[in-house]
């Protein structure tokens, strides 16, 4: 009969290897959450997930996620205040919930294509200066208060998959000054574009059928809105532009949709003026020759004749 040896040190290891908040698959969940000590993520061969708040807190400086590796966490690297770079790899459908928020040094961040949805709070209070998502042609949802407070924040692009942007999504971007909204966008929610202080003008998207309570106040550079495309005249939640000075900012309509915007609450507020009938595109030498305006009931027809021979026509309705 073999004598059992028992391997002290063996057994230790195993022991270890129990506790350990890495495993060959995955971090666990608040595996290492406010410990500064830990400054790089470690990550072993064939990690495919990384838990809840995983490393929220630490004194992680960059967070670049290796291939193979699908699923993150809500609050994963939340408050990592050292972060300053973090890559995505492919693979990776979600954005979750305050992944990056409070990273209040992240500047650079690499988004992979297959991204379908990006969730709230995901990068609230960092300090992405611009971020470009057009290559994410899956990408359909801005979650609430996503790039909130991010005032670094100058230009962001969307694709034109997106068809919602959730509440308060770039609430505080002050320095926010480019923005298109995406062909599919069907909704802005409320405070949504609220306080970007820096957009001079906006295009509003073919499909777009509400905009939320508040969702452009504050912008207070804003003067031109382009709403020549929009398929109906779009519902809109309470005070969307208070504060504004809606007199001063130009709302261009199509001839179709002008008289229901004029007898449209908030709407009729602006200075509405009627898309450009006749306005052939222009050599950039061409100098101003005169400039006629006719008053037709509420309408001013201004034609502008310039010293090639083109003319500019423009309706606008005087509706105060």
């Amino acid at each position: 009969m073999k004598k059992r040896v028992h391997c002290p040190f063996f057994l230790a290891a195993v022991f270890m290897l129990m506790l350990s908040p890495l495993s060959a698959a995955t971090v666990a969940d608040y595996a290492f959450t406010g410990d500064l000590s830990v400054t790089a993520l470690g990550l072993p061969d064939g990690t495919t997930a990384i838990g809840e708040g995983a490393y929220a807190g630490t004194g992680v400086k960059t967070a670049d996620i290796p291939q193979g590796l699908t699923k993150i966490g809500q609050y994963a690297f939340a408050d990592c205040h050292h972060l300053i770079r973090a890559a995505i790899p492919e693979g990776v459908t979600v954005i979750p919930k305050g992944l990056f928020r409070g990273c209040k040094s992240l500047r650079e961040v690499e988004l992979p294509s297959s991204l379908e949805s990006i969730e709230a709070d995901a990068f609230a209070a960092t300090a992405i200066e611009d971020i470009d998502l057009s290559h994410c042609k899956k990408l359909r949802h801005i979650g609430d208060r996503c790039f909130a407070s991010c005032d670094r924040l100058g230009k962001i692009y969307l694709p034109a998959s997106v068809d919602s942007i959730g509440d308060a999504a770039l609430f505080g971007c002050a320095t926010l000054t480019e923005i298109d909204l995406p062909e599919s966008l069907h909704s802005i929610g409320d405070f949504s574009l609220a306080c970007t202080a820096g957009v001079t003008g906006i295009k509003l998207p073919s499909p777009l059928s509400y905009i939320g309570s508040g969702a452009m106040e504050g912008m207070t550079r804003l003067s031109r809105i382009d709403a020549t495309g929009v398929d109906d005249v779009p519902r809109l939640g309470e005070n969307v532009w208070h504060g504004l000075p809606q007199q001063d900012i130009r709302l261009i309509v199509s001839p179709d949709f002008s008289e229901r915007f004029m007898s449209s609450p908030q709407w009729r507020d602006f200075n509405i003026t009627l898309a450009t009938e006749a306005s052939a595109a222009l050599p950039v030498t061409a100098q101003i020759k005169s400039v006629t305006v006719y008053r037709v009931s509420e309408i001013d027809i201004i034609v502008t004749v310039y010293d090639d021979g083109s003319r500019r026509v423009e309706k606008i309705l005087n509706i105060k």
